[in-house]
């Protein structure tokens, strides 16, 4: 769960080559559901270039969790994301579940859930 935490915290410090060395090089990364022609990115240079233009789309973006749960070697992370569009102008506060795979140290896939329920049982979790 660490390294989760580590990585985010590298995010949300602006340090994304830090962020990065938590991630494994073969990563396989899916959009969050409220990113619009969302797709799955593959690689430190796909992730690269997914996370320049996110980033670019936005005033004033902040990712914060809210809550992290242990699942072995997976993570369900509640985050709260919030911004303004640069060319819409449109304010965005939304929440976004993620599940984050683990292996040898390294995050190796972010799966996006519509619930919290959803990733908490893909996880092998039940409440």
């Amino acid at each position: 769960m660490e390294i989760v935490r580590t990585m985010l915290e590298r995010f949300s410090g602006g340090d994304y080559e830090a962020a990065l060395a938590t991630i494994h090089p073969e990563v396989v990364w899916e959009d969050p559901g409220l990113v619009p022609g969302r797709g799955i990115h593959h690689g430190h240079h796909g992730l690269s270039k997914w996370f320049s233009r996110w980033l670019g789309a936005w005033d004033n973006f902040v990712s914060e969790p809210v809550e992290l749960i242990d699942a072995g070697n997976q993570v369900v992370v509640i985050e709260r994301m919030r911004g303004r569009g640069r060319q819409s102008g449109v304010a965005v506060d939304r929440t976004v579940i993620s599940r984050y795979v683990v292996r040898d140290g390294q995050v190796v896939e972010r799966i996006d859930h519509s619930s919290r329920d959803e990733a908490l049982e893909a996880a092998g979790l039940s409440e």
